[in-house]
């Protein structure tokens, strides 16, 4: 008897594998993404105290794929710190608990938080930063398949690299070669959380409220390496169309029903056929164009990826240092080497 379980797994797998050779399909590269984003899920409940088994690849299968150890090392290495880092960050307080990764304020309003922190008067600022976080926080399981997609692309090259190089060398590499993709992955959906956490609202109450001392410590300097471009968001679902309903049926219909020793009823008639109403026209697209909101979502999106990051690069430092981290035989063999 087959194992679902096994069978679920080599299923993942094979997709991974998939990707690798550059043979990967649509609904592999999704597979994948899903993956990872449940790998996220699995470290997040280990870290809760919840029951979970944290999935693992096959170590002969990456093998096959790779058709090198080193290679599948990194790879899996890689995929083991992405997935870590993700679940992380990606649940409450993951961002806004950490002050490692915690996303500022951008100047002037992190030095205005500052100044006025001590007479308790920072309040307004405090609760927009905390709104920031949790749409980082919110936004994290996204950049699963974009990993996905950049690991899969890692030639022989870029291995050797990573294996003579330093403690973050995977990571800085996967940085490098991720980033304007993740970039351009999260900003819709961190546009998203932003409006939804009411960021949005709080920065207007922000400008209107401090906006004679923004301008006089120099105004939204420090977002000016960002975009302030449109941003659409994602197309909200289509409403559902209503039901049919059936009209009441008329007498002559009734009438067949109720009459005795009937073995059939043909009394049906046209006007009892429900006529189905007009499909409900597609919600439009939500298009963002005020540009200092953009820029702070700008600013938000690359200090979240920072973050991300930098549980990335603890990872590989610790799978290349510590052999407690290295969860499979492939990987203890190929960083127990250098």
């Amino acid at each position: 008897m087959s194992n679902p379980d096994g069978i679920q797994r080599r299923s993942l797998v094979w997709s991974v594998i998939g990707l690798s050779l550059g043979l990967g399909t649509a609904a592999q590269a999704q597979s994948a993404g899903q993956m990872l984003e449940e790998l996220a899920k699995a470290a997040a409940a280990k870290r809760a105290g919840l029951p979970t088994a944290l999935p693992s690849l096959d170590d002969d299968l990456l093998m096959a794929a790779s058709g090198n150890e080193g290679e599948a090392g990194i790879r899996a290495a890689l995929l083991q710190g992405a997935g870590a880092a993700v679940g992380r960050l990606g649940k409450a307080d993951g961002f806004w608990g950490d002050t490692r990764v915690r996303i500022p304020l951008p100047e002037p309003l992190s030095t205005l938080q500052k100044r006025l922190s001590p007479l308790r008067l920072s309040v307004p600022l405090d609760n927009f930063q905390l709104r920031l976080n949790r749409s980082a926080e919110s936004m994290m399981p996204k950049a699963g398949a974009i990993f996905v997609d950049t690991i899969r692309g890692l030639t022989i090259e870029d291995v050797m690299k990573v294996l003579r190089g330093g403690d973050t060398a995977g990571t800085e590499l996967l940085k490098a070669k991720s980033y304007d993709g993740l970039v351009a992955l999260m900003t819709p959906p961190m546009a998203e959380a932003v409006q939804s956490s009411g960021a949005g609202a709080a920065l207007d109450r922000i400008q209107s409220r401090y906006g004679p001392e923004i301008q006089r410590l120099g105004g939204w300097g420090s977002l000016k390496n960002y975009s302030g471009a449109p941003i659409t968001l994602p197309a909200p679902p289509p409403a559902e169309a209503p039901a049919a309903v059936a009209p009441p049926p008329t007498a002559k219909t009734a009438a067949a029903k109720t009459k005795a020793g009937a073995t059939k009823t043909k009394a049906t008639t046209a006007s009892a056929v429900p006529v189905p109403p007009p499909p409900p026209p597609p919600p439009p697209a939500v298009v963002l164009d005020n540009p200092l909101k953009n820029q702070l979502i700008g600013f938000a999106v690359d200090r979240a990826l920072d973050g991300m990051f930098v549980y990335i690069g603890e990872e590989e430092r610790g799978i290349r240092r510590d052999p407690a981290r290295r969860g499979t035989d492939l990987l203890k063999r190929v960083f127990g080497s250098l």
